[in-house]
């Protein structure tokens, strides 16, 4: 695989607010991850804070990005890095895949997730 990559991060806190991985352990691993699939990362985007969606500037950037087929793959660290909502996150996907972009995580294995086939 190749092709241009996207990097998003944000501040990972914990339920009592501590800090428990900063956006530079996680674009760190984001690189590595690159590297490791033939991505040429273009573009590097940390949020200064866990914010709200609508408040997140580098998510907005993010998404103008996508509709101006600036990448072919977004590397997050997990899904929950992007969004809570999972709504929004299958959103962005779908948004990705019009594209020809793909979301790639690096902390997990999306195959590993059970999904209830009779729901």
């Amino acid at each position: 695989m190749s092709g241009r990559a996207f990097i998003y991060t944000r501040p990972e806190r914990n339920k009592k607010g501590e800090l428990v991985d900063d956006n530079d352990q996680q674009a760190a691993r984001c690189q590595d991850y690159a590297r490791e699939n033939g991505y040429r990362v273009t573009k590097v985007l940390q949020e200064a804070e866990h914010g709200p969606e609508d408040e997140r500037t580098e998510l907005k950037q993010l998404r103008s990005a996508i509709w101006r087929r600036q990448l072919d793959v977004l590397i997050a660290p997990k899904p929950e890095t992007l969004y809570q909502d999972t709504n929004r996150l299958v959103r962005l996907a779908r948004e990705l895949s019009m594209v020809d972009a793909r979301l790639e995580f690096v902390d997990i294995d999306i195959n590993d997730y059970a999904f209830d086939e009779e729901a």
